[in-house]
């Protein structure tokens, strides 16, 4: 008889509604799905609209309406990864859930706030980790390579096969400004469109003006509360689709579709500026009237440039091997380097495919490793930790302080790569560091610009990257820790 596998649980807090509209839910559903072969999924909302909560439930997750926040928090029992995709929700609350000794995962595009966990999400070309004030062990998944999209968007192929002159209307599933109907108004007195798809949700409340709008042009659909599916193929169809600068019109820009977007809200910025100096859509600015108008002038002027690709397809698997790091980090554990780690540590220094990353790169001996190896552990300026998983021993991390500052190299055994055990090993040492009396402003790293697997790593956990001024093919890292508790 087989033994079912328990998978490690994942609980997301977010809500959607006609005021906040329904973006963190559906961003939400597509990390589930992201997910779900190697997690089981749990959602946790105070406020979602019926539809979306099914969804959820026909995606294959738990769901969970709450009536207040100490609900949730009372639900932790410290083996789950949280993700929060809320604005309101403050750093008080990250606190509650990291002191139940959960892993924490922010999704977030606003960084408007001290964050305590243990990765941050944020999609937006163009930002970095020096917007975010941190805890030290924070490390980051930033840009396109990381889109939230559901798997009809991310695993698209992306054919030219578009209806002639139409054009699709969606702002989102509440649309609380009510951009849809300032945009069909216009869009009723150009007739160059043949064919105008209108998409609203479930929570637009001018549904019964806009229907009476609409009826007297029989260019117009409307459509309501589309699914997954419906959502793809209605994009795909469609030549031109006007959108805000949200998780649309990543959607959109998946599927190879000419977009006009702008911006209404503030989370909206980041996105819109980044993407519209990669000429990725025709700006409609602040979506005014006259800002629409132009835009669809500009796209009627054969003028345009082909569609930039910023989807690779991958991010599924970039966010999947995030959580699985998050998953097995508990079982990581760092211990002072001695005397009986010299035949390990030897063994690592003489593997060759670790050995052509080291500035030394030729050869070496037991006796000359011998005697490296005791001068590092018997001098107290040098701070050096072996990482063990389930008691085996991994890799090694070691910090050569110098007054304020510590010069950091780490390796992990070749047996370990691809499992997220670098940044593992390098964010824990970083954490130790705050046991001893030190009074360290900065680390500092070099690696060779060959290495790319290290550079990936230092990157993930937000230290500044340049070219080395002693050597073009050397790039240093560091990081301050001033700015982190």
């Amino acid at each position: 008889m087989e033994i079912e596998e328990v998978k490690a649980k994942v609980y997301i807090r977010a809500d959607g509604d006609e005021k906040i509209g329904l973006g963190h839910l559906i961003r939400c559903i597509a990390l589930g799905k992201m997910l779900a072969a190697h997690f089981d999924i749990y959602f946790f909302c105070f406020k979602c609209p019926i539809s979306v909560a099914e969804e959820i439930k026909n995606s294959g997750f738990h769901f969970y309406q709450i009536d207040k926040e100490e609900v949730f928090i009372e639900k932790l029992e410290g083996n789950e990864i949280v993700v929060l995709d809320h604005y309101e929700l403050d750093s008080s609350y990250q606190k509650e859930i990291i002191s139940k000794s959960c892993k924490l995962v922010c999704i977030d595009d606003v960084h408007d706030k001290y964050f305590y966990s243990d990765l941050i999400i944020n999609t937006a070309p163009g930002i970095s980790s020096t917007n975010y004030k941190v805890a030290r062990y924070t490390q980051f998944a930033i840009g396109m390579d990381y889109a939230l999209l559901r798997p009809s968007f991310l695993n698209a192929k992306n054919d030219l096969k578009k209806v002639e002159k139409s054009v699709l209307v969606c702002f989102g599933g509440s649309d609380h400004e009510n951009l849809t109907q300032r945009t069909v108004n216009i869009l009723k007195k150009d007739t160059r469109f043949s064919l105008v798809n209108v998409v609203v949700g479930v929570s637009y409340k001018a549904l019964e003006d806009l229907e009476k709008d609409i009826k007297s042009d029989d260019r117009f659909r409307l459509s309501i509360s589309l699914d997954e599916s419906q959502m793809k193929e209605i994009i795909h169809d469609s030549d031109l689709a006007i959108v805000p600068s949200s998780g649309i019109l990543i959607e959109v820009l998946a599927l190879n579709t000419r977009a006009i977007s702008g911006f209404y809200a503030q989370n909206q910025i980041n996105v819109y500026n980044s993407l519209r100096k990669m000429g990725a859509f025709i700006s409609a600015k602040n979506f005014s009237i006259d800002s629409i108008k132009d835009a669809i002038d500009i796209y009627f002027s054969k003028s345009l440039k082909p569609i930039p690709s910023i989807i690779d397809g991958k991010s599924g698997e970039r966010i999947l091997t995030c959580f699985k790091q998050l998953e097995i980090e508990k079982e990581v554990s760092l211990k002072m380097a001695t005397l009986e780690d010299l035949d390990i540590t030897y063994h690592w220094a003489s593997d060759k495919r670790l050995r052509e990353f080291f500035f030394n790169s030729n050869p070496i001996g037991f006796e000359e490793h011998r005697s490296w190896f005791l001068n590092k552990i018997q001098d107290e300026g040098c701070l050096y930790f072996i990482g063990y998983l389930k008691e085996k021993p991994f890799g090694s991390v070691r910090f050569d302080v110098s007054g304020s500052e510590a010069l950091i190299s780490f390796l992990v055994d070749p047996f370990y790569h691809s499992k997220g055990l670098g940044t593992i090993i390098l964010k824990s040492g970083v954490e130790l560091l705050a046991d001893y009396d030190l009074d360290l402003k900065v680390i500092r790293a070099e690696v060779f610009s060959e290495n790319i697997a290290s550079m990936k790593v230092f990157k993930k956990l937000g230290y500044s990257q340049k070219i080395s001024d002693k050597n073009d093919k050397i790039y240093e890292f560091e990081k301050y820790l001033n700015t982190y508790a």
